[in-house]
């Protein structure tokens, strides 16, 4: 019987390991599975004056578009007809999510968007201080989107001029911010 004490413990420190590393790759995998990353420049449909940029050109801190493209209101937009980007997402899970937007702007008077959800009202995305940096900012409200799936439009947000749109994240984790570019999540973006 004691011959087998050690060999015994060896075998729950193997089990103990194996059921660690399933609980790590189940958080990863769910970690992964509650969000939906796609480029900006991946729409289903888009009106201009908004036009899909290419850049190499780093920012302040070093940054670059995802992948070197990203959709731009250009500096004098045409007011009659506002500049939009309309994405159909497909959604697994419905549910409450925060959606972030990875921007550029150059200043004050262009550095926002609107954004509507299954034909709801405008949501400003952005109006914050921070310029020349590729930087995450949230939707002002956390929409509620059906399973299946769902039209966002990222349209020109009254006179702004300038603005840069790099890539969107809807996140289930409502407490979670980006801090870099994110992969694409595959076949998210319905095309017409």
């Amino acid at each position: 019987m004691l011959a087998n004490k050690p060999l015994t413990a060896q075998v729950l420190r193997g089990v103990g390991t194996v059921l660690a590393l399933m609980l790590v790759a189940s958080m990863v995998m769910g970690a992964s599975s509650s969000r939906i990353v796609w480029e900006a420049e991946n729409y289903t449909s888009i009106v201009a004056p908004m036009t899909v940029g290419s850049s190499i050109q780093k920012d302040k801190l070093g940054r670059t578009p995802s992948g070197g493209k990203y959709l731009t209101i250009p500096a004098q937009p045409d007011e009659e007809s506002p500049a939009k980007a309309v994405y159909k997402v497909r959604v697994e899970t419905a549910g409450t999510y925060r959606l972030w937007g990875r921007k550029y702007w150059r200043d004050g008077c262009g550095n926002s968007f609107n954004v509507s959800i299954n034909g709801s009202k405008a949501i400003m995305l952005g109006g914050d201080g921070t310029y020349n940096v590729w930087d995450w900012c949230p939707l002002a409200e956390t929409p509620s989107l059906k399973a299946g799936v769902n039209t966002i439009e990222v349209f020109q947000n009254k006179k702004e001029r300038g603005v840069n749109l790099d890539q969107l994240v809807l996140s289930r984790v409502l407490r979670w911010k980006p801090e870099r570019p994110e992969t694409p999540t595959p076949n998210v973006i319905v095309k017409e």
